[in-house]
Parts: C-alpha cells; structure tokens; sequence
C-alpha cells in the first residue's frame, strides 16, 4: 500500500509546472509598468549617448523619456485599480526607482553639459 507522501510525490510528477507561467498570469497593468521602466531605461541610455556624442536629438529623446515614463506609471495604478487586479511587477517599485531616480538625476548634467560649463 502507498503512503501519502508517495502518491503526492507522484502526483506532483503527473502535473508538472507549465513552461512560462509567469508570462501566463501577466494582466493588463503589468505590461503599462513595463512600458514605464522601458522609458526610463532608455532615458539612462539617451543619456549616456549624448554624453559620448554631443548629439542634441539623444538630449531631447532622454528628456522626453521621463514624462512618458511619468504617464506610465500613472495609467499602471489607474488600471490596476480599474480591473480590481494586483501582482508582483505592479507592487514593486523598480521601474518608479528606474525612471524617476536615475534618470532625473542624469538630465540635470546632461542639461548643464548641452549649455556649456557655464549653464549659457
């Protein structure tokens, strides 16, 4: 005769976990937050290829990356709140650190770095 821990253990056997189930259980919400830690991704990349090549267009592209991001983040809660839904990218704040901290950090520089040294 079986025991219990037997027949779980086949049973786990007979029902093995579906290959990218975390792709499976992503809601709306959760690709409006990856949208918004894209922008501030490539606002910190923008900003970084100004840097190395003075390109005035990488500036604006970086500096138009943190509204959009903004906007994102925005429509993330707003959804999320909307179809009554939650999950673990929506709670989590690495995209807000992404977007708001390390690109709004580097804009400042890149600013002063587009005016010249003295700001003019």
């Amino acid at each position: 005769m079986e025991s219990d821990t037997q027949r779980g253990t086949i049973r786990k056997r007979a029902n093995p976990p579906k290959h990218f189930s975390m792709l499976r259980t992503f809601h709306l919400a959760d690709f409006v937050t990856l949208a918004n830690a894209a922008c501030g991704v490539l606002s910190v990349f923008y900003s970084m290829l100004y840097v190395d090549g003075r390109a005035v267009v990488h500036f604006f592209i970086a500096a138009a990356m943190m509204p959009a991001a903004f906007v994102f983040d925005v429509l993330d809660g707003r959804i999320a709140r909307w179809r009554h839904q939650h999950s673990a990218w929506g709670g989590s704040s690495i995209h807000s650190r992404i977007s708001s901290h390390s690109a709004l950090r580097l804009q400042p520089w890149d600013s002063q770095q587009a005016c010249g040294e003295d700001g003019m």
